[in-house]
């Protein structure tokens, strides 16, 4: 059994770390998965390392940013500010 964690970003609450959890479960080849809220963690227990792709195409595709710990951020959630600051706007608008 291979053990993987992972640094996600874009979760905010209870129900995002439950989301998170609930789409690694079913990718093939996961055994177990866990998220730390706080520390915007995930651990992963695997059959292979193998599964690393999809899980992060999975997360990815639930609207959260994943990678392997010690690589580069998620580019899916980068600079939050910027992003936040284009909502404001675009919010203020309509």
């Amino acid at each position: 059994m291979k053990i993987c964690k992972f640094n996600i970003t874009g979760m905010t609450c209870a129900a995002c770390s439950a989301r998170v959890e609930k789409v690694t479960r079913v990718v093939a080849g996961v055994e177990n998965a866990e998220v730390n809220l706080m520390g915007g963690t995930m651990t992963v227990e695997a059959q292979s390392e193998a599964v690393v792709q999809p899980i992060v195409t999975a997360i990815t595709a639930a609207g959260y940013g994943a990678a392997l710990a010690g690589e580069k951020k998620p580019a899916a959630q980068e600079n939050p500010m910027k992003e936040m600051k284009t909502r404001i706007i675009g919010s203020s608008v309509f």
